[in-house]
């Protein structure tokens, strides 16, 4: 179920409630860098599943090889007994990496990510006050980049397409915890700031010409909001008897622009600015019960909201197999509400863990069929593509049994 993270109320481990602090002067610093350069797979040779047996190259499924570089480094630093920041950089990069599928099927003469890039920096500072209103504070700022780039051709008379989009993520929350008569409380909010730049471009093989496209596989310069508060309770009713209850603002909203001449669905489909927003109030409750000093029993409630995101509203472009993915710029949000129960053994020897769910899901947000420009399939270099959107399908439920059994041949 994390298709409904946006919505969970419960963005914290009750184990980091009035944590640990570091002791003045202490530092910790960390540093790393990874090369990689991966050869062709190869297959089993003795496989019976006739589907892997008829691989068109033998064994070794080429091309499958790719090469790139991974690196981070980290920074903890206590200055003063219970005042904390961490500094954090990652960074991965990954070249030529093809999409070996495309190549087994025929579909392509070449189909490859050159690049994909990852990057992220963020910063926490984490402050234990133990007086007055808040007891403990930790705030983060991040800044994350992922960028990636195909090159597509699907013969060698065709033309080459070449596509890249860059997503820039600009991120801060804040969390405050409490201990009041009794109450643990947790509070705070965070925000998140998307940008999207994205083009495509055609290269004619023989001459080397270069024609680019009215827009990428998604808006340039699109952008995606995503801002909420949140609260969370846990008290202890009776002796064995622990109840905890939580709730979660979200305000969503997309911006981008429909450049004149994408038409799409008929015509019908907006030109101009886009501007489109969700909101969302999401709450979960849950009782514990220790019914012995193994054994603890619970239940909750929760409930789920998924707000459109600029690839459900806005992709345009070839998705997996043989799809052409188009917008639906009148998408609904998703709901849902779930049920659990279950059981926790921690003995000497055994531990164990079991669960039974059941959730029921409001406007799914899933592909389905549908016409673009009047036509339910797109002809792309002679290949026939299938013309398929996000929909709100209907409604769904998920359930199920979960069991879990450890046996410790030694605790550490």
């Amino acid at each position: 179920m994390d298709r409904f993270s946006a919505g969970t109320p419960l963005p914290i481990a009750k184990k980091s409630f009035m944590g640990p602090s570091n002791p003045a002067g202490r530092s910790w610093r960390g540093a790393g860098l990874s090369i990689k350069d991966f050869g062709h797979l190869k297959r089993g040779a003795a496989s019976r599943d006739r589907s892997i047996e008829t691989t068109t190259n033998g064994t070794e499924q080429r091309p499958t090889a790719f090469y790139g570089h991974d690196g981070d480094a980290k920074l903890l630093y206590a200055w003063k007994p219970g005042r904390t920041i961490t500094l954090a950089w990652q960074r991965s990069r990954q070249f030529e990496v093809p999409r070996y599928d495309k190549y087994e099927s025929g579909r392509a003469v070449r189909w490859i990510f050159d690049p994909q890039e990852r990057d992220l920096a963020y910063g926490t500072f984490v402050h234990v006050i133990k007086e007055g209103w808040i007891d403990r504070f930790r705030g983060t700022l991040s800044w994350q980049r992922q960028a990636e780039a195909r090159e597509i051709q699907s013969d060698s008379l065709t033309l080459i397409t070449r596509e890249k989009d860059a997503t820039i993520t600009r991120g801060a929350s804040l969390q405050g915890e409490k201990l009041l008569s009794g109450h643990e409380l947790t509070f705070g909010g965070d925000a998140y700031f998307d940008r999207v730049d994205s083009d495509r471009f055609f290269i004619e093989p023989v001459t080397g010409s270069r024609t680019d496209d009215i827009r990428g596989r998604f808006p340039d310069d699109a952008r995606y909001e995503n801002l909420g508060i949140f609260l969370r309770d846990e008290y202890r009713l009776l002796e064995r008897w622990t109840a905890s209850a939580g709730t979660r603002a979200g305000r969503f909203e997309a911006e981008f622009r429909v450049p004149e001449g994408e038409g799409g669905n008929g015509g019908e489909e907006s030109i101009g600015d886009v501007e489109q927003s969700f909101h969302a109030l999401s709450s979960s409750a849950s009782l514990t019960f220790e019914a012995g000093d193994h054994l603890m029993l619970s239940a909750g409630l929760s409930q789920g909201f998924r707000a459109p995101n600029l690839s459900d509203l806005a992709k345009l472009g070839e998705s997996k197999g043989t799809t052409f993915e188009v917008p639906n710029h009148g998408l609904r949000p998703e709901k849902l509400i779930s049920y659990d129960l279950g059981a926790r053994y921690a003995g000497r020897k055994i531990e164990g863990n079991a669960a039974i769910y059941y959730a029921a899901i409001r406007d799914l947000i899933a592909t389905g069929d549908t016409t673009w420009n009047g036509s339910p399939t797109i002809e792309i270099n002679g290949d026939l593509k299938q013309i398929r959107t996000k929909k709100n399908l209907g409604d769904g439920f998920l359930r199920g049994i979960e069991v879990e059994l450890r046996y410790l041949l030694a605790r550490s």
